[in-house]
């Protein structure tokens, strides 16, 4: 699935369902024997310059985010009063959490049973 497909959607509920989907299946083609991004991660906790770099990639990945919540609150899908920021960044490092969850320990990690849970806290957090 492409980020593109996310888009046009008839409901808030079905957009957040998209994105959890995408993400989960990112993780199964993308991560799924791939520990290098996680090292990525660990030496951006230990380098100046690995940091900055993944200050870059958190700041690109989260402003996508926005830039989505933002269209959201424009077509009247999301509650104009939420803060587009602390949410892009709540659900970035949700997402994040879930990828290193996955390089951990794939098999704790079930889309099935997350996925809904997570689409309706995200659903309650927005919807108008």
């Amino acid at each position: 699935m492409e980020i593109s497909a996310l888009v046009p959607a008839a409901s808030l509920r079905e957009v957040l369902e998209r994105f959890a989907s995408y993400w989960f299946e990112h993780l199964r083609k993308d991560h799924a024997d791939d520990p290098l991004f996680a090292e990525v991660w660990a030496q951006a906790a230990r380098d100046p310059w690995a940091r900055q770099a993944m200050t870059g990639f958190i700041r690109d990945g989260a402003s996508l985010i926005e830039n989505a919540l933002r269209i959201g609150q424009e077509t009247g899908l999301i509650r104009p009063d939420v803060d587009r920021h602390a949410v892009a960044t709540l659900m970035y490092a949700t997402m994040q959490g879930f990828f290193l969850l996955w390089t951990v320990n794939p098999a704790a990690l079930d889309p099935e049973k997350l996925t809904r849970p997570w689409v309706e806290s995200m659903e309650r957090l927005l919807a108008t």
